[in-house]
């Protein structure tokens, strides 16, 4: 189906009633859009809508037949005005974008415009979303979004996937061959973002998503801010794990001129995992963060009033930040546990410094990791590897200061980390400034910190601190045992 309309708005509108089904299988274009091709001079819009327990299907579409075209089961596109393509389905229902291909871009959605590019898959209560298998010869594996102009503040290109309570989204197997964004790609000259987001008791997962160069799972690139967001409601899950992206950002890319963040936000009783994603020549194992901003560059939220769980563990990268790398000019990761059970940061590596986290401030650089209310609340760092510095943790500011702070009752753990260079389980470090190290809690009990079996090759088996000036302050008990500095280390 073609809704095309030169020098007027191009529309496709298609709808069913509860219990519906709206399929487009196997089929194969020449051109852009393997099942769906819509393009206007001034403008475009998609609409497809699913009632009650109805099944909307993309599956086994092509726009690959040559090396130019884009969209595997759908292109959207325009010369001037916006394009929008909303799918939107009913409680009780399924969204299916699966096993489409494109020889360029989008292999399961392409959106295009030098105004606003929009696509939203939106659902109800008790559903299922899936993008599943998709493959681009270029960017976005399963969903491609651009915009191009560079005149006006407020262009945007946006990917919205949401859905109800008790619903699912999955995006699995799905590849960039050549560029970025194994599962989503968002670009724009201005305004970028990518959310993705389910109600209470739903799940949010990346899994073998894979980019050739950066975002295994998410791309996120704008020219003046970046937003990439994911959110689990109420005893939800975000699972992230066994994604690639060579280059950089293993799980998650994002990169912006001026304001760019990554927002991860689970509910009371919520888990969110990170897990064996793989930067394998770059930087963040599972997430890699480029700004200019003065705010939260990666924020983690995790069990807002109840007990969640933040894991990150088993992420790899070739060069600094083994799960997390952020770098900007004023360079702020923000991990708040105050509601959560556990945060639990294990088996990280990095072929640079940071085994778990890296944070390069080309001004300061500042990490803030609140833990639980109450003792039993903790936060662990376990067997971390760096090549270089920071086993677990390395930090830097270049030309003002560099401030670790981590609060709150419940206990921080660093055991078994290593790093070839200095500080086995944190280096800190500011050429022009000064380093603030803080540890401590509100709580009664007796350690706060406990820093066991960490070894360095170089200075610090446990904490390496250089700059022109340093505070470090421990409140409320510290432990160091069994850690060790010049050491050999062999992998």
């Amino acid at each position: 189906m073609t809704g095309t309309a030169p020098g007027i708005r191009s529309i496709v509108n298609l709808s069913t009633g509860d219990g519906g089904k709206i399929k487009f299988t196997d089929n194969n274009s020449k051109g852009d859009g393997g099942a769906i091709f819509a393009y206007g001079i001034n403008g475009s819009s998609i609409n497809i809508a699913g009632g009650k327990n109805s099944e909307v299907a993309f599956t086994g579409n092509r726009a690959a037949d040559n090396k130019y075209k884009r969209g595997g089961a759908v292109a959207n596109t325009a010369s001037t005005d916006p394009v929008s393509l909303l799918i939107t389905a009913g409680e009780g229902s399924a969204v299916d974008v699966s096993n489409n291909e494109a020889s360029r871009a989008g292999g399961g959605i392409y959106s295009f415009s030098i105004s606003n590019s929009s696509v939203r898959v939106n659902s109800g209560d008790d559903t299922r979303v899936y993008f599943i298998g998709n493959i681009s010869g270029e960017d976005g594996g399963a969903i491609y979004s651009e915009s191009t102009e560079q005149n006006y503040n407020d262009r945007i290109s946006e990917v919205v996937v949401s859905a109800g309570d008790k619903s699912d989204i999955l995006f699995v197997d799905n590849k960039a061959n050549a560029n970025h964004g194994g599962g989503i790609s968002s670009v724009s000259a201005k305004q970028s973002g990518v959310s993705v987001q389910t109600g209470d008791g739903g799940s949010v997962s990346f899994t073998h998503n894979e980019a050739k160069k950066y975002g295994g799972a998410v791309y996120s690139s704008g020219g003046t801010t970046s937003l990439v967001h994911m959110e689990a409601g109420k005893n939800g899950l975000i699972s992230v794990s066994d994604n690639s992206g060579a280059s950089g950002g293993g799980a998650v890319y994002l990169s912006a001129q001026n304001e760019g963040r990554v927002e991860i936000n689970g509910g009371a009783n919520s888990v969110v995992k990170f897990e064996r994603n793989k930067a394998a020549s770059g930087f963040g194992g599972a997430i890699s963060a480029y700004s200019n901003s003065s705010g939260d560059t990666v924020l983690f939220k995790v069990g807002a009033e109840g007990r969640g769980q933040l894991l990150i563990n088993g992420n790899e990268a070739g060069s600094d930040g083994g799960a997390v790398y952020v770098s900007s000019r004023i360079a702020i990761a923000r991990f708040d546990g105050s509601g959560a059970h556990m945060f639990q940061f294990d088996s990280n590596k990095s072929g640079g410094s940071g085994g778990f986290l890296r944070i390069n401030g080309q001004n300061q650089a500042f990490l803030y990791m609140t833990s639980g209310d109450s003792a039993d609340k903790s936060i662990t760092f376990s067997s971390n590897y760096a090549a270089k510095d920071g086993g677990a943790i390395s930090f830097a500011a270049t030309n003002d200061t560099s401030n670790l702070v981590m609060q709150g009752s419940g206990k921080y753990f660093f055991t078994g980390s290593m790093a070839g260079g200095d500080g086995g389980a944190i280096s800190a470090t500011s050429k022009n400034g000064v380093v603030n190290l803080g540890f401590g809690g509100s709580g009664s009990f007796a350690a706060p910190a406990e820093f066991r079996n960490n070894i360095s090759g170089g200075l610090g088996g446990a904490i390496y601190v250089k700059s022109k000036g340093a505070d470090v302050n421990f409140t409320g008990g510290v432990l160091f045992r069994g850690n060790k500095s010049g050491a050999i280390i062999a992998g």
